[in-house]
């Protein structure tokens, strides 16, 4: 079983679909894209990682995402890596914002990393009102 994880950050993230279609072609089990970049906003990296979600889907290969929180992956929501492994900070302080208190997974997702929302505020946030995997995911946590 192989496992590439992959750091998403300013110099690449235009790549990701490259990245990923390439990485497909040594075999790899599992891809995970890991945000850990606070400084790039979510609107701007949305459209690859969508892509590199279907590029992989289409290949038959699992794809994961870190760090991004359920109301930018809505829709999206079973490629989140920590609902499977648990939300591991790693020294990050995550804070919730306006837009959370409507949020159906409020008590699940952390939020938003503090530096990201000092960095680009709230206004690309909505929270999910209704989810079609909120009931599998939940499940996950009881």
């Amino acid at each position: 079983f192989v496992c590439m994880r992959i750091p998403v950050c300013n110099e690449n993230y235009q790549d990701i679909e490259n990245t990923v279609a390439t990485s497909l072609s040594f075999g790899i089990d599992r891809v995970i894209l890991s945000i850990q970049d606070h400084k790039l906003s979510f609107q701007s990296i949305l459209p690859h990682i969508k892509n590199a979600i279907n590029i992989s889907i289409f290949n038959r290969i699992w794809i994961m995402t870190e760090g991004m929180p359920f109301c930018i992956m809505s829709g999206l929501e079973q490629h989140m890596g920590e609902i499977y492994y648990g939300w591991k900070t790693y020294g990050r302080i995550f804070k919730q914002h306006g837009y959370c208190t409507d949020c159906v997974y409020k008590e699940l997702c952390p939020a938003t990393d503090e530096g990201y929302l000092k960095h680009f505020g709230n206004k690309e946030f909505t929270p999910v009102v209704a989810g079609r995997h909120f009931q599998d995911i939940k499940a996950l946590y009881e």
